[in-house]
Order: structure tokens, then sequence, then C-alpha cells
């Protein structure tokens, strides 16, 4: 994904001196139930319990065809039983079965401060850089002078681990566990971000 001059202008004002910029795209928090904010890294374990329905979902939409069925016959089904059979706490539990949980980690992790900075209270960051040092949640100011803004920041050595995290019909997410043991699933909207295994590969300091 190719950066035009102007863009790459801007965020090169919010590097400090010497650092590289390795990539950048557009990125958020993806759907899914963030999770209560004292509960563990359990929930990034595929082996858990409260991911065998992540694994099942993954199952019914591996091929095309697949997709094509779950997304105009099984998923509305599937939907309406789960309305049918949740009690309290719905909303939640809706975005559970469908995006999974999606942050993970007490208050004040890196997970949880990536998320805030994500989120509408927290400034609302809706682009990603990576560079060489740093991983950076900026918001694109629109205005006369296009520009960016850092509102959160990971340095790479924070950062244990990053892999792409499909969900069903949900593929362009990438999760971050961090050496705090918490962790945040990010979304890259198509045609705006790269793709989850170059973020992957670029926070792995691989640049090609």
């Amino acid at each position: 994904m190719q950066i035009d001059p102007e863009t790459e202008a801007a965020l090169a004002e919010t590097l400090a001196q010497g650092e590289v910029l390795r990539l950048h795209g557009a990125v958020g928090v993806a759907h899914g139930d963030t999770g209560p904010i004292t509960d563990t890294d359990l929930w990034s374990d595929p082996a858990a319990p409260h991911n065998r329905g992540s694994r099942s979902l993954d199952r019914l939409t591996r091929t095309r065809t697949r997709k094509v069925l779950f997304s105009t016959i099984l998923s509305p089904v599937l939907l309406v039983a789960a309305i049918d059979s949740l009690g309290g706490g719905l909303g939640d539990r809706i975005d559970r079965l469908v995006g999974g949980v999606t942050c993970g980690g007490p208050p004040g992790s890196l997970a949880r401060r990536a998320e805030h900075a994500l989120s509408m209270l927290g400034g609302r960051a809706n682009h990603l850089a990576v560079t060489d040092r740093r991983l950076l949640l900026l918001q694109q100011d629109l205005g006369l002078r296009a520009g960016f803004d850092i509102v959160g920041e990971v340095p790479l050595h924070a950062i244990a681990d990053a892999r792409p995290r499909p969900r069903g019909l949900l593929r362009r997410r990438v999760q971050l566990s961090f050496v705090d043991g918490s962790h945040v699933v990010l979304a890259l909207p198509a045609l705006q971000a790269p793709s989850p295994e170059r973020v992957c590969a670029a926070l792995a300091g691989d640049t090609r």
C-alpha cells in the first residue's frame, strides 16, 4: 500500500529524530465484546472454552461457498436463536457471538490504553503507524492543513506477539498481545490499510 507524498510528510512530523516509518494505514477496534476490565489473557488462549465458538465459526466459513451459505442462511438463523436464548447483557453477548472478545486486561494495561485511544472518549485514533521503535495510534486531522496527532503509542519491545485474528466473515483483524499479559484485536479497513500479515511483519521488523 503506497503512501502519497503529502501523507508521508504529515506522518514524518510525528516521528522522533532518526525514527523510520515502516507502515501506515487506517485502524479501529475490531467489532466484538471488549470484555470486563478485570479479565486476564485467558481470552487469548485458543484452547479456552470461551473460544470454542470461534473455532466452530471459522470452520463454518472456511471456503467461499460456506461464507455465502453462512451469511445468507445460517447467520440470521443463529442470530435469532441467540437473541431468543440469551438473557441479561444481551448486547454484549451478541457482540461476543459475532466478533469474540476483542480486548483483555486490567485497567491501565497496554491493551486497555490502546482500546481507549481508539474510542470516542480517548481521542478516536483512526490510523496506525509502525516505525522501527513504536506502534503509533494517530488521529488524522482533516482540516485546512492535513496532519496527524499522536493519541497513543506502544514501544515495539512491549508487544510480545502479533498475529492475524480472523473470525468468521471478519477477516481483516490483528491481535496484539503485550508483555503485561493483556491483548487487543484491531480491525484493518479494506482498501485503507495494509493486510493483517503485513502489519504483523512490520511489527516483527520485516519490512518487505
